[in-house]
C-alpha cells in the first residue's frame, strides 16, 4: 500500500489506463490518431512517454478529456513551418505495451516502417476515424460523392484503403484518394 501512495504522490497528473483496451471505441480512436500524429519516446528511467502532436488543439482536448482531463496541452510557434504546434504527452507503460502488441513494426522507426495494426475487426471504423482526424480529410466535390483523403507511407495507406473497401463493400475512386509519401 505504501508503495502505491508514493507513486500517486509523485504523479502530478492522473492517466486513465482503465480505458486502455482493444474493445474500447474511444481508445481505438486514440490509437488511430496516434498512428497519424503520435510518437513514443523511450527513456532510460521511468515509463515510455507517449506524444500526440497537432496544429489544432481541439482534437488534443478530446483525447486529453478521455485519458487525462487535468493534463495541460502545450503549444509553441514553429518558425520553420510558420505555424503553431500543440502537443499532449504523458508517461504510460500500458499504452506502450498495447502499441507493441498491435504493431507490425518497430515503434522507434514508426515514420518509415508503419503498418496497419492488428485490432479487432469490429473496431476498424473507430481507428480510421482517429487516423482521419490526424492525417486525413473529407473532400466534398458534390453531395453524393464525398472523398476520403489520407496522407502517409505507401504500405500503411494501401492496407488502410483495403480495410475501408472491405468494411464498406465498395471499391471506387470516390471513396479514397491517397497521397503517399516515401
Amino acid at each position: 500500500m505504501k508503495k502505491e501512495k508514493k507513486i500517486d504522490k509523485r504523479r502530478k497528473y492522473f492517466v486513465n489506463e482503465k480505458i486502455m483496451n482493444l474493445n474500447n471505441p474511444d481508445f481505438i480512436y486514440i490509437l488511430g490518431f496516434w498512428f497519424a500524429d503520435g510518437s513514443i519516446q523511450y527513456r532510460k528511467r521511468g515509463y515510455p512517454r507517449i506524444y500526440f502532436t497537432q496544429s489544432k488543439p481541439e482534437i488534443l482536448e478530446k483525447i486529453r478529456n478521455i485519458l487525462s482531463p487535468t493534463r495541460p496541452i502545450n503549444c509553441y510557434y514553429y518558425y520553420k513551418d510558420n505555424r503553431n504546434i500543440c502537443y499532449l504527452s504523458f508517461p504510460s507503460k500500458k499504452f506502450a505495451e498495447i502499441l507493441t502488441k498491435i504493431s507490425q513494426f518497430d515503434l522507434k522507426q514508426k515514420t518509415y516502417l508503419i503498418r496497419y495494426p492488428n485490432i479487432p475487426n469490429n473496431q476498424h471504423n473507430h481507428f480510421i476515424r482517429g487516423f482521419l482526424d490526424g492525417d486525413g480529410s473529407i473532400i466534398l466535390k458534390d453531395r453524393n460523392n464525398p472523398t476520403l483523403q489520407f496522407v502517409g507511407m505507401p504500405l500503411f495507406i494501401n492496407e488502410l484503403i483495403n480495410i475501408i473497401y472491405k468494411e464498406t463493400n465498395e471499391k471506387n475512386d470516390y471513396i479514397v484518394n491517397m497521397k503517399k509519401y516515401g
